[in-house]
């Protein structure tokens, strides 16, 4: 199987070599190595991974990161699914420790949403009582 971030990175690295090339034929009269490196790398990180900002405040990323994430999604998928069928004794172990050692918190919470719904329900009795007791008035 391959891997995804050793190949991503040497093909990063070569893909930059070319750029950095191209670019120091092109202007390497202008410029020093250092500078030339630095342009390179700055335009591949705005170009393929800087997130912007829209005219209403939505940070978005660049279509290319986009791509990549739709696409990388069911091989990501694929991935956790294998390791969950894989260590799925471990896994439960630690679900079931997680859940007794946490079974009071679990416990509050269960009570506290049952009587915020107690609570707003008779609320809603009281206000709809309101509101036909009113229309009998008018």
């Amino acid at each position: 199987m391959p891997n995804l971030l050793t190949d991503h990175n040497e093909s990063m690295r070569k893909f930059t070599e070319r750029l950095y090339e191209q670019v120091k034929g092109n202007i390497g009269e202008l410029a020093d190595e250092d500078m030339i490196k630095s342009l390179v790398n700055k335009a591949i990180n705005e170009i393929f991974f800087k997130e912007d900002t829209d005219r209403y405040g939505k940070k978005y990323t660049t279509h290319f990161v986009q791509l990549v994430s739709e696409y990388a999604k069911p091989l990501i998928e694929a991935e956790v699914k294998k390791f969950v069928e894989e260590y799925k004794e471990e896994l439960e172990v630690g679900i079931r420790n997680y859940l007794n050692e946490h079974n009071l918190t679990l416990l509050c919470i269960k009570a506290s949403h049952q009587s915020t719904q107690s609570l707003i329900y008779e609320a809603m009795q009281v206000l709809s009582n309101d509101i036909i007791s009113r229309m009998g008035r008018y």
